[in-house]
């Protein structure tokens, strides 16, 4: 496992040579007391040059599985946290060696959907955690407790994979935020409404 410190870049290229595809893991636990269940997200952003998504198709999430280059792509949406045959609820996976040559950074974030009126964060959900491994031989790179250590945010931007000379490296984020998924996308240029 390669050693991350917050906000001190990994490099791939060099600490994992052989990765071409990276992979994202969100868990979560039902719901076990009355109210409405918890509905978290896995996302990603792909941004350019300037560190913003070039427009709303470079926003992977539940309604765009995948960007237009198709390297970029997240599985079925999880609604509950209902358990799953592969044991995570939610995926997404960047295949490195595809990612087109104007995309210079993949965001990975999570949310819960409709946070404000369901009046809920990380704190409540039980057994939230996200983990980013080596697609290929299954080796975790990084993992984040959002019920511990995220515990009053209602998203969080894991971390984000950008281009370095001969290949990528990894930038493990663990950045909180209270507005949910408005909040992150808005900080990479995707105005964003609604329960999202």
């Amino acid at each position: 496992m390669v050693e991350l410190t917050k906000g001190i870049p990994v490099n791939l290229a060099k600490e994992a040579p052989e990765l071409t595809t990276a992979h994202m893991g969100l868990e979560w636990n039902v719901n076990s007391t009355p109210g409405n269940d918890f509905d978290l997200d896995f996302f990603m952003i792909a941004c350019g040059e300037n560190g913003k998504a070039a427009n709303d198709s470079n926003l992977v999430f539940y309604g765009n599985k995948k960007d237009p280059s198709g390297s970029v792509y997240v599985l079925d949406d999880n609604l509950t946290g209902e358990d799953t045959d592969d044991g995570y609820d939610e995926e997404g996976f960047i295949k490195l060696t595809e990612v087109p040559a104007n995309i210079v950074k993949v965001v990975c974030a999570v949310s819960i959907y409709e946070f404000k009126s369901r009046e809920q964060n990380f704190g409540q959900v039980d057994g939230a955690f996200v983990e980013v491994l080596n697609g290929d031989t299954g080796e975790k790179i990084a993992k984040y407790d959002l019920t511990e250590d995220m515990s009053n945010g209602t998203g969080v931007i894991v971390g984000e994979f950008a281009r370095v000379s001969g290949g990528w490296k990894f930038t493990a984020k663990g950045e909180e935020v209270n507005g949910g998924m408005p909040e992150i996308l808005s900080k990479y240029g995707i105005p964003a409404e609604g329960g999202l």
